[in-house]
């Protein structure tokens, strides 16, 4: 076996240490000293290495300019430091090279993606599975752009296949799950996907009460576990913060289980309040559910649910006696392993527990805080004063556009004549998508005049100052909006929401319900229709909501001192009640 077979060999069994020492020591004048260096390259790749593995690659494209695959490798790291053009032109040289390679097409298209080019990133990623039609990952991707595109029922359909075609994958059948919240409005069904989920999946036994070496003292300080890979610059970040500031930690003590794969300075501050960090985004589930024991957490919080990079079978191993979701999921994970779903009254009412495999912890004032925006810029006069039409607003993802929405919004556009609409959202940057929203729009007879469609904004500032173009924010439904109604409400913007019967649909209710605005909510489509256009009308109340939201709001749900008192006594309660089943072994 030569030196650099016998390299691959070991880099594909993990010992990474002999495989770099292997290809440090093969001289430049050996034939196989390119791909030495393109091994180097991915060592220092999966190390976060990223200028180092650039390095190496470009050596080893240098020396085997032809080899498709050492570009399509340059092309990730490129990508990986942010460099998107510079990843996307070495990729399609790659394809040039090799236009066969799956992989190729693949990471062009979540590139592309990343750029906001959702309609070609779906032509890339629908070649590589032309290419491999067993590439789950690929199955996986080309949904969720689906899904970002906002077809959530073609999503769906795909899943549902791939969910067939790749019964072990976990991901697969979770994306599922989350994209149902979007358009599914049947609780029973919901509740029997998310069962499904658990009975295939998290079939781990737990174990029995008496194996938890944690003390049943109902007044010790108790050991807090946060699970999330979403403590960055993200939604859930922007209301765990004032939670994780404000803990009293003669109470509590904090432990943060961190999957995110790219901090940012959120990650830094929260990293600063925790009590202790865990990077757990390396790791398997067994070993995070084993750290999560070594740890003697009293009580774990989950804050993903069924999003993205889910832990819920770090649950399903129940390393921690009692376990709650919360925040980052409106729905029940199916888990049984999982005691307790965080919420309050209105988002979820008496009788939605039927729809729960959880019992239901209500806090008084709402199970949301906000994290206030330190880069919003001043609340502004309302724009239809100079205008002279009124605007309406939804920042909403294009997957909560659904085509019932679109109907009822046009209606409303009729119904307020000269007005307009002023869309945004992150899949609105490809214009391709804003034509076929607007074709959308144009069946149920409103023209693109009426329309005003912005795509991601340069920063977060640009993003929170176009609120002052609008006059009233729209909620989405089936699925409400959460940041985004914050943040609107934050620029002083009145919301309008239609609530239903389960909790994606009941946020913006519970939200003005707190600010006492529950006037804003409606129950269904005609009464929503009716009460944006009386307060399309109301000029002096729009004036008078305009210069207090945003005080209201801060005294109301941007408070987390009183927060987070609520909701630790909702933990010691969790907890005297696990207590109490110990009593009697």
């Amino acid at each position: 076996m030569t030196a650099i077979s016998n390299a691959i060999e070991l880099f594909n069994q993990n010992r990474f240490d002999e495989v770099e020492q292997i290809c440090q020591s093969i001289a430049p004048e050996d034939e196989s000293f390119a791909q030495g260096r393109h091994l180097l390259g991915l060592l220092a790749y999966r190390q976060g290495k990223l200028a180092e593995a650039e390095q190496y690659l470009l050596v080893a494209v240098s020396l085997r300019p032809g080899e498709a695959m050492f570009s399509n490798h340059l092309g990730s790291v490129q990508c990986a430091q942010g460099r998107l053009d510079e990843g996307i032109a070495t990729y399609r040289r790659a394809i040039k090279m090799n236009p066969r390679l799956a992989d190729t097409h693949f990471n062009l298209g979540n590139a592309l993606k990343r750029k906001g080019n959702l309609v070609q990133a779906q032509k890339a990623i629908e070649r590589s599975l032309v290419l491999n039609p067993n590439f789950d990952g690929a199955k996986l991707n080309l949904a969720i752009l689906f899904r970002d595109q906002g077809h959530t029922a073609k999503a769906e359909a795909l899943l549902e296949r791939a969910k067939q075609q790749h019964p072990n994958h976990v991901s697969i059948a979770s994306n599922y799950l989350f994209n149902l919240n979007y358009h599914i409005t049947d609780g029973q069904r919901l509740l029997d996907e998310h069962l499904r989920f658990a009975a295939s999946y998290a079939r781990r036994a737990m174990p029995s009460p008496s194996s938890y070496v944690n003390s049943p003292d109902q007044n010790r300080r108790l050991r807090i576990g946060y699970v999330s890979a979403d403590f960055y610059r993200h939604s859930v970040a922007y209301f765990f913060e004032p939670l994780l500031r404000q803990h009293q930690r003669d109470r509590f003590e904090v432990f943060c289980y961190s999957s995110v794969l790219k901090a940012d300075d959120v990650t830094q501050r929260l990293i600063e309040s925790a009590d202790v960090w865990r990077d757990v985004s390396h790791l398997p589930d067994e070993a995070v559910a084993q750290q999560v024991r070594q740890d003697g957490i009293d009580i774990l919080v989950d804050l993903g649910g069924h999003t993205s990079i889910q832990r819920l079978l770090v649950f399903a191993e129940k390393p921690a006696p009692v376990q709650m979701t919360y925040l980052g999921y409106p729905n029940t994970t199916g888990l049984s392993s999982i005691d307790y779903r965080i919420t309050d009254l209105w988002a979820d009412p008496a009788g939605n527990e039927r729809w729960h495999s959880e019992a239901l912890l209500r806090l008084p004032d709402g199970f949301l805080c906000f994290s206030a925006p330190h880069e919003a810029p001043d609340v502004e006069m309302p724009p239809n004063e100079a205008k002279g039409y009124i605007t309406f607003g939804c920042f909403n993802a294009m997957a909560k556009i659904q085509p019932e929405l679109i109907q009822c919004w046009s209606a409303l556009l009729k119904a307020v004549p000269a007005s307009r609409l002023l869309l945004k959202n992150s899949a609105l940057t490809d214009k391709e998508i804003q034509r076929q929203l607007l074709r959308a729009f144009r069946k149920h007879g409103v023209g693109a005049n009426r329309l005003i469609l912005h795509g991601r904004m340069p920063s977060p500032q640009d993003h929170l100052a176009l609120y002052h173009q609008v006059d009233i924010a729209l909620d989405s439904f089936p699925y409400n909006g959460t940041t985004t109604s914050f943040e609107a409400l934050w620029m002083g913007v009145p919301m309008v929401t239609l609530y239903g019967d389960l909790h994606a649909s009941r946020v913006g209710l519970s939200i003005l319900s707190n600010l006492d605005l529950e006037t804003l909510a409606a129950s269904s489509s005609e009464q929503y229709i009716a009460v944006a256009k009386a307060l399309a009308m109301d000029q002096v109340r729009l004036q008078q909501l305009r210069f207090s939201l945003r005080d209201l709001l801060q005294q109301r749900l941007c408070n987390g001192e009183r927060f987070t008192l609520q909701l630790e006594d909702a933990y010691k309660t969790a907890w005297q009640t696990w207590c109490d089943t110990q009593s009697g072994q």
